[in-house]
């Protein structure tokens, strides 16, 4: 990949961040009534309420990282199915805000579909003591169970976050990004490769990844065999 290339999918964070913006960018590129519209909105609406002055570790707005899949699906054609562009807003939130968006919460200000496609995006506490290894394959198993809707959104979710890979600051942190480049190989890649979306990117993506950390493919395959909480 070219250095322009990325930035131009780094740009898709930022490019139809003001609510007008987006809502003409969605009547460009779907069909959806104005039902799907409002529902799409209310989950962008409640994750703009909750990270209002959050920021990543890179130091951009943490609503970026929902804004660029948002962009992606609609820019990218994935526009048949409008509850996935509602999950690219929600699929997180469980993960990060856990207290307020539960499943039965989810469930009521949602639907029990949704909530449950939220639980499927989202890491089980009873996963935390597994080796990483063992937590990718039941990953791997509730993301196949939502289908596409569930599956391209992580293809999605990763591509964003190798677009802006955190700073090494620590052994520890070189682990668990080692851990994650694993995870890449072993399962988000054939996934992408499967619903037939941005594996060239995320393979590009990877490799640059691990070539950073410098670890061999042997060296990730023992670093998974400990929990992703104690690299």
């Amino acid at each position: 990949m070219l250095k322009q290339d990325i930035q131009t999918l780094r740009k898709r964070a930022f490019q139809f961040k003001r609510k007008h913006r987006l809502l003409e960018l969605i009547r460009k590129t779907t069909t959806w009534n104005d039902y799907q519209i409002s529902e799409v909105l209310k989950h962008r609406q409640d994750l703009i309420r909750v990270t209002r002055g959050l920021h990543r570790r890179n130091g951009d707005p943490v609503s970026s990282h929902q804004q660029f899949i948002q962009t992606s699906l609609l820019l990218d054609g994935w526009t048949n199915d409008y509850l996935m562009s509602a999950l690219a807003w929600s699929h997180d939130k469980k993960d990060d805000y856990g207290d307020t968006y539960t499943y039965h919460y989810n469930s009521r200000r949602y639907s029990p579909q949704m909530a449950l496609d939220i639980n499927r995006m989202s890491r089980s506490s009873e996963w935390k003591c597994l080796s990483f290894r063992d937590e990718v394959n039941l990953t791997d198993a509730s993301l196949y169970s939502g289908g596409m809707r569930t599956m391209v959104v992580k293809v999605c979710d990763r591509v964003h976050n190798d677009l802006n890979p955190l700073r090494i600051t620590s052994e520890r942190r070189r682990r668990k990004s080692g851990m994650k480049v694993w995870q890449s190989r072993e399962s988000i890649l054939p996934i992408a490769k499967e619903v037939g979306y941005m594996y060239d990117v995320l393979s590009w993506l990877t490799d640059r990844q691990q070539k950073r950390l410098g670890y061999t493919n042997s060296e990730l395959d023992r670093l998974v065999l400990r929990p992703l909480d104690n690299p």
